[in-house]
């Protein structure tokens, strides 16, 4: 599997606040337990966060690997197809507690920071 770049998740974090001020502490949480080679442990406390959290993780791992096996036939593959393709893959993994607003925001927030990122290293 990929990695995504941690750069993509925190910024992807940051600019989803307004779904959940918790957020970007989760996905820095999760990035961690990743980093050190740990799952993460299940939690009693703020469901939805960590629900969004380990969404944007998942939603970011399946983006990136999509991007970058793009990325061997077309030089800038199509970020609304990317987003499709996320939203298909992902339709049936959407946790509890997140609606499908949430849901959408946070797919297309996740595939333009991974399309800025890699505009930003070419």
């Amino acid at each position: 599997m990929t990695t995504v770049p941690p750069e993509i998740l925190r910024s992807t974090a940051q600019r989803l606040t307004s779904l959940d001020a918790l957020l970007p502490a989760q996905v820095e949480a999760q990035i961690q337990l990743q980093e050190a080679g740990k799952a993460a442990p299940p939690s009693q406390y703020e469901p939805v966060s960590i629900a969004l959290a380990g969404l944007l993780v998942s939603v970011a791992t399946l983006a990136w690997t999509i991007y970058v096996d793009l990325r061997k036939s077309h030089k800038f593959p199509d970020p609304n197809f990317v987003e499709r393709r996320v939203r298909v893959e992902t339709e049936r993994l959407i946790p509890a507690g997140v609606t499908d607003q949430q849901r959408d925001l946070l797919i297309k927030t996740v595939v333009e920071e991974t399309v800025r990122h890699v505009q930003q290293k070419s």
